[in-house]
């Protein structure tokens, strides 16, 4: 497909240096995200997605447990690569977003939708 749009979005890139200067409430962003993820459409309307939301020490604690296991599988420059991003891009903002799937619906909707149960997250 020869689409000037198309090609332009695969070449977008952006990388952001994050910061920790937010003067939103930690429970308004949690409410807020929540409710986007509420709002998000899902198959068959299935709501599916859970988020938990970290800030403060338990958001500095997963990105030192990252750091951590990424230790343990790359070499020293990749890591110094990886470890840079993660503290200029990722730890050094006011908190982070994990986003998981609930498997027992997942489960349900392939038991009640066989058709398409190979389409399903897994």
């Amino acid at each position: 497909m020869n689409n000037q749009f198309l090609s332009i979005l695969e070449k977008r890139r952006s990388i952001y240096s994050l910061g920790s200067n937010v003067t939103l409430s930690k429970d308004y962003i949690s409410e807020l995200i929540n409710h986007a993820v509420k709002l998000t459409p899902s198959a068959f309307h299935s709501q599916s997605t859970r988020v938990v939301v970290l800030f403060g020490n338990h958001h500095l604690r997963l990105w030192t447990l990252v750091k951590h296991e990424l230790a343990k599988l790359l070499t020293p420059s990749e890591l110094d690569i990886s470890v840079s991003k993660i503290d200029v891009c990722f730890s050094s903002g006011f908190g982070t977003v994990l986003f998981f799937e609930e498997i027992d619906v997942i489960k349900e909707l392939e038991q009640a939708y066989p058709l398409y149960a190979d389409n399903f997250v897994q």
